[in-house]
C-alpha cells in the first residue's frame, strides 16, 4: 500500500498564482499595476543614460556657457524621468494594494469556509484562537505578498539589466 502525501508548491511561483487565484474580480487591477510598476522601472533605467549625457556635454570642449545650458537640459530630462516614474509608480502601488485587501479578505473567507465544514469534533480538539491567529497570519502573509513583493519583483529584473547591460 503505497501512501501519497500532497506537499505544496514552494516558491515565488506558487505565490504569484496564489494571488492570482484569490484576485478574482481584481486581476486586471493587479495586471495594470504590475504594467504601471514596470513601465516605471524602465524609465528609471534611463536615468544613467541622461546623466552620462549631461557629463558629456560638460566635457564637451566648447563654449562653457553653451555646455552648461545643454548639461542643464539633461538635467532637467532626469527630473522628468523621475516625476513621470513616481506619477506611474504611485498609482501602481495603490493599486497593488487595493488588489492585497481583495486577496486577503478572499484568504480569509476560503479558510473560514473551510472551518464551517470541519466536524464538530475537530473543532473541539483545537484552540479556537489558536484557528483564528493561523487564519489571520495565512490572509497577511499573502496580502504583504500581493502588496509589497510583487512590486519588488518588478525591480529585481531591471536592477539586474541596468548592472550587467553593456
Amino acid at each position: 500500500m503505497s501512501s501519497t502525501t500532497l506537499t505544496p508548491p514552494a516558491g515565488v511561483a506558487a505565490l504569484y498564482r496564489e494571488v492570482w487565484r484569490h484576485a478574482h474580480g481584481v486581476r486586471l487591477r493587479w495586471a495594470g499595476a504590475m504594467l504601471l510598476l514596470v513601465v516605471s522601472q524602465l524609465l528609471k533605467l534611463s536615468v544613467p543614460w541622461f546623466t552620462a549625457q549631461a557629463i558629456n556635454s560638460l566635457q564637451g570642449g566648447g563654449p562653457q556657457a553653451e555646455d552648461a545650458l545643454k548639461a542643464a537640459w539633461w538635467i532637467a530630462a532626469i527630473v522628468g524621468v523621475y516625476a513621470a516614474a513616481w506619477a506611474l509608480h504611485g498609482p501602481g502601488r495603490v493599486l497593488e494594494r487595493s488588489v492585497g485587501v481583495r486577496v486577503r479578505r478572499s484568504v480569509s473567507d476560503a479558510l473560514y469556509g473551510k472551518l464551517m465544514r470541519a466536524p464538530l469534533a475537530w473543532h473541539d480538539r483545537h484552540h479556537s484562537g489558536e484557528v483564528q491567529h493561523r487564519v489571520g497570519q495565512a490572509s497577511q502573509a499573502l496580502f504583504d505578498f500581493a502588496q509589497n513583493y510583487s512590486s519588488s519583483t518588478c525591480k529585481t529584473p531591471s536592477t539586474c539589466w541596468g548592472r550587467w547591460s553593456p
